[in-house]
């Protein structure tokens, strides 16, 4: 009995010698990175419900960690429904809509500095280093382009009704600040919304160019389909 113990114990440690070393060598080899993040984030602003949008894709080719140089695209939009504002007398709808997107970022991860993250794009009183420690960090500020509409339209119930209408759009410095730690992407846009996006950061072999180019290619249309329902009037 203490000889089927003794053999048990030998396989047992065997087999987790071999699952420790293949873990370690999985970590040391030569790997792609994929950075995803894709999040909608509803925030409430004077009684308004606003829908922040973020889609970031980013690649990395070789590497045993996520530090170096990625390149990807961007897409940013916020979405506002004035109808939280009707009333009794009034019913209101509509509100604005903007679209902004980058097709040719570039950025480095860098290890991770507490000071020059906080400061980075915030006003001073936003400036207040982040109270988690992340393993790297990307600030960058690329040139996107962009599009608004401000649609707002309201009916009172005497029968009045009426709207204002007006757009534009161009380019602008976007700036944005990425921190990792442990596979885990956040992302905030001081100039957009105070809150964080959160995605994910992979490294593997089996990612290729053509993975990172259907991520992309799913960014685009929705860029496209944003394109096509500003162009409907919606």
């Amino acid at each position: 009995m203490e000889k089927v113990q003794a053999v048990v114990f030998l396989l047992f440690v065997l087999i987790f010698t071999v699952i420790q070393g293949a873990c370690s060598s999985s970590e040391e080899r030569d790997c792609n990175w994929l950075l995803r993040v894709e999040e909608t984030i509803p925030v409430m602003e004077d009684g308004l419900t606003i829908e922040y949008t973020l889609v970031l894709i980013a690649y990395k080719m070789g590497g045993k960690d996520v530090y170096g140089s990625y390149e990807g695209a961007a897409y940013i939009g916020s979405r506002m429904n004035a109808s939280g504002l009707s009333g009794i007398f009034a019913k209101i709808t509509d509100g604005f809509d903007t679209d902004i997107y980058a097709n040719n970022l570039s950025f480095e991860l860098e290890p991770f500095d507490r000071e020059e993250y906080a400061r980075y794009g915030s006003s001073e009183r936003h400036s207040l280093p982040p109270l988690a420690d992340y393993d790297s960090m990307a600030l960058l500020s690329p040139v996107m382009k962009g599009h608004t509409n401000h649609n707002p339209f309201i009916e009172i119930i005497d029968g009045f009704a009426g709207g204002y209408f007006d757009s534009g759009g161009g380019d602008a410095f976007v700036a944005m600040k990425i921190a990792v730690n442990s596979g885990k992407v956040y992302v905030e846009i001081p100039s957009i919304c105070n809150e964080s996006f959160e995605g994910t950061i992979t490294g593997s072999p089996k990612i290729n160019e053509k993975k990172y180019q259907d991520e992309i290619k799913k960014l685009e249309e929705l860029m496209e389909k944003a394109v096509e329902e500003r162009a409907k009037g919606r």
